[in-house]
This record gives C-alpha cells, sequence and structure tokens, in this order.
C-alpha cells in the first residue's frame, strides 16, 4: 500500500479531466478491531461512489473477531457505516482516489466461559450478550487499476479513530486509533474511454 502523501504527489503531477459517473466496489477488509486490543476484523466490505474530480461514497463494512483468556471467549462483530468525500485523479488506466470518511460501527459482543459446562451445572450463566454503537472516522488512500474495460482492481487503506464504548465493561466512551485496509473489484459506469475506440 502506497503511503497518501506519495500517491497525492503521482496524481498531481498527471491529472486530467474524468467525466461523472457510478463506481460500485465489492471486496473483503482487515482492520484494527474497534475495542479488542489485539487480532483483526476481517470481512466484506461493498461500497457505492458517485465521481467526478470530486467523489462521494457511501459505504458498509461488516468484520468477525474472536479473542480468547483464561476464563472467556469472546466473539465481535462489526457493522461500519461510513459516508466520504474526497478528490480522484486519473493517471492512464489507473484512478488514485484521497478521502475523509465518518459515519457509526454497530458492534456486537458474546462471550463464553470456557468452563460453560460446570457453570450450567450449578446454575449460573455461562455466556453474556451485550451491544453498542460508536463513532468512527477515517483517512484513506485508494489505487484502482483498470484490468478489463470498467472492471477494475482496487487497493484501499489508511488510519481511522473512534469513539465507543466496549459493550460487558461499562467503562465509559474512549477513543481509539487502528486502521484498516482493503482489496476489491470495481465496476465504473462513467462515459470514460481509457484507449478504446467506438
Amino acid at each position: 500500500m502506497l503511503p497518501p502523501l506519495l500517491l497525492l504527489a503521482t496524481a498531481l503531477a498527471a491529472e486530467t479531466t474524468r467525466d461523472p459517473g457510478l463506481v460500485l466496489e465489492a471486496g473483503a477488509f482487515a482492520g484494527t478491531p474497534a475495542v479488542l486490543n489485539t487480532g483483526q476484523v476481517l470481512g466484506p466490505v461493498i461500497a457505492a461512489w458517485y465521481e467526478r474530480n470530486w467523489a462521494f461514497g457511501l459505504r458498509a463494512r461488516i468484520g468477525f473477531a474472536d479473542q480468547s483468556d483464561l476464563d472467556w471467549q469472546l466473539h465481535h462483530t462489526e457493522i461500519r457505516f461510513s459516508a466520504l468525500a474526497g478528490r480522484v485523479w486519473e493517471i492512464g488506466r489507473a484512478d488514485v482516489r484521497i478521502a475523509i470518511g465518518a459515519g457509526a460501527v454497530v458492534l456486537d459482543e458474546t462471550r463464553t466461559h470456557h468452563q460453560t459446562q460446570r457453570l450450567m451445572t450449578i446454575g449460573l450463566a455461562s455466556d453474556s450478550h451485550a451491544s453498542t454503537v460508536g463513532l468512527r472516522t477515517s483517512l484513506e488512500a485508494a489505487m484502482r487499476l483498470f484490468i478489463f474495460g470498467d472492471w477494475a482492481l482496487l487497493l484501499e487503506g489508511g488510519p481511522e479513530l473512534g469513539w465507543i464504548e466496549r459493550p460487558s465493561a461499562g467503562s465509559g466512551r474512549r477513543a481509539t486509533f487502528g486502521v484498516a485496509g482493503g482489496l476489491s473489484i470495481a465496476f465504473s459506469f462513467d462515459a470514460r474511454n481509457r484507449g478504446d475506440t467506438e
């Protein structure tokens, strides 16, 4: 993944005018969990953008993470929604995009005790379930390479800043920092001709 400043410098050196169009993206992502101290969330991502020289998009990610300690097995499901805005530059058969995003993360946590059978025998609960909602912002860079017609391969990523409470801890909301990145297939509906003739 290229650093955002390098992508920006490269794009500014070769900026061209774009025709407006809709771009759909679908793939997979990996990122820092919203509240877990270790591990990563993995899952699918879908996004829709309207792009000219400026880009505006909506994105949804669903990530899953598991963590185990001496007493508990934790399973996290994170649903992340973001509205994004940024700048796009066309470089030959590639696009470079720098964007900022803001949205929400819905976190669902299930905790299962390792000694489930023993706890059930003495009448105690062996698991617990809780959920919470937090805020999330991001700064990201993306490079999209058109490989066949209007089909492209997209690589994206960048830092994220969140504000969320761990469901089972009850310790109040706290700021979190992480990174996320993804690999997707994109389809562009715009009217550009990338070296093709009609």
